[in-house]
Formats: structure tokens, sequence, C-alpha cells
């Protein structure tokens, strides 16, 4: 359990629940959770790993796909698993695979409020333009800003399928314009989705560093919970269409808090936007 729980005190699984409702949980698939787990072994071969994912032909398209994307800058274009394995190493493996697997668990079905397409189409935006910020902001946290910024919001599936009756109407009044959806979440139900999203890296096993940022992608008061820039910056974009997508908040804010130049931002913010559309087939194919 992460130090800023037992230090709240808190049980995530007790407070997940209460959030979502007497649901059955929904869990990775077995072959997910097992090339997670040699990801996370330092003394199992790479080549494992790739033979692990080659088990599964829908999974290796994925992960070969998500390799040869606008976003991973690639000179070269991977053509098979153990390429991908080797060349990126563990870390970068498991920012692809670890997100196909929440893709794989999250509810895929429309209901008020939440459209599978747009949903990840978002996320996969926010990714993007978050690997690119990183490059301008902050370099060391590539990875983890793209992770995070992808799955920062996969709360919002599960709250909008097992909450319909009453989270279905806020998220579409945060869609038409009518607030800020963490805080019309904290007043209605008195947790947002970043918090609920926290209580899920807690349940499903995430690296603490990812799950912080992840749980502080809209901020947070506690000092051992920290967003990387990129991935706060990010939060700020919602789920319009491309063309419709208002950057100006990200852009002042890249500015005044982390002396960023605009021009490089917007330029940032395009060639992340630009890939999007690639990446978020992945999710809602």
């Amino acid at each position: 359990m992460f130090s800023w729980f037992r230090r709240k005190k808190q049980d995530p699984r007790q407070e997940l629940m209460a959030a979502l409702g007497d649901v059955e949980m929904p869990t990775f698939p077995a072959l997910m959770g097992e090339i997670l787990r040699e990801l996370r072994d330092t003394h199992s071969a790479m080549s494992k790993v790739g033979e692990l994912v080659a088990q599964d032909p829908t999974l290796t398209i994925k992960v070969i796909k998500t390799v040869n994307s606008v976003g991973f800058g690639l000179r070269r274009q991977v053509d098979s698993v153990k390429h991908a394995v080797t060349l990126l190493g563990r870390s970068r493996v498991e920012s692809i695979v670890l997100p196909l697997a929440v893709g794989e668990a999250l509810p895929s079905e429309s209901v008020p409020g939440f459209e599978p397409a747009r949903f990840w189409h978002a996320a996969a935006r926010r990714a993007l333009v978050a690997q690119q910020l990183s490059a301008l902001l902050d370099p060391a946290s590539r990875d983890v800003s793209y992770t995070a910024s992808l799955l920062q919001d996969m709360a919002i599936p599960l709250l909008a399928t097992h909450r319909s009756e009453s989270y279905g109407p806020i998220l579409e009044r945060w869609h038409d314009g009518g607030g800020v959806l963490h805080e019309m979440e904290k007043a209605a139900f008195g947790w947002t989705h970043a918090d609920v999203a926290g209580w899920l890296c807690a349940d499903w096993g995430f690296p603490e560093l990812l799950a912080a940022a992840i749980t502080a992608h809209h901020g947070s008061d506690d000092p051992e919970v920290v967003s990387p820039p990129p991935v706060r910056l990010v939060a700020l974009l919602g789920e319009e269409p491309d063309g419709e997508l208002n950057i100006d908040p990200l852009v002042a804010m890249a500015h005044d808090e982390f002396g960023a130049s605009p021009e490089r931002v917007i330029e940032a913010v395009q060639r992340g936007v630009a890939g999007s559309s690639e990446v978020s087939r992945l999710f809602a194919a």
C-alpha cells in the first residue's frame, strides 16, 4: 500500500468500493498480469517478456503498432516483439503494456457521458502531448508522463458505468462546458476521478511513482504525491474534438509556472495531437 494511504489511514479497496458501489472489480487478463510481473522482475530475461507477448497475436500487433507510432519517434520501423522489447527495455515496454492491460480491464460500452472512442482519443492526445512536453520541460519523466497522461482519467469509464444515474449527468454537463470536472465531482461526491484513479492504482499494484503522477494530475496538497509538469499540463485538455481544442490554459500555465516558451509549447502540442488518432485506435478498436 502507498505511504500516503498509510499516513491518512485509508484503505484503497474500501474507498474504491464506496465510490463504485457493490460491483465486481475489473482485473487484468491473466497473460497481461504475467507479462507485467516479468517486466518488474529484474532477474527475468527480456526474451521471456517477448515470448509472453507473442502468445497473444492481438497484443503483439498492438505493441508493435505502439512502438512504431509517431509518439515513439523511432528512426526505423520495428517488425517483431523480440526486436521491440530488446530495443526499448523494461521501463518503456511497461509504459506500453500497462495501458493496454488497463484498456482491456475497463468498460467499453457507451453509457451517458462516456463514449469510448471520444474518451480514448482524448487520453491518447494527452499522452502524446505530455511526451512532447517532457522533452521541453522534464526529459527524465518521459515514460511516466506518457503512461500517467494516458491513464489519468481511467476511473471515468468505471464511474460512468457503475454510477450512471448520478455520475452521467455530471459528465454530460462537463462535455457541454458547464464546469470543471474535478470541482463538480468534489462538490457532488466528496471525491474526484483522480482520487478514484489513485485507489485503482493501489488495487492494481501500479508502481508508486506512476500512481502518484496519476493521483496528483490536478495537483495535490501532499508533498509525497507529485505529478510531473507535463501530466499536470495535459490535465487541462478536455475531450473536445481536435479542431475545437482549447490549449490556451495549458500554454499559459506552461509559461507562468514552468517558464516555457509559448511558441515551443504550441509546437509540442501540435506534434502530440497529430499522432493521437493512431494511438487511440489501439484502445477503442
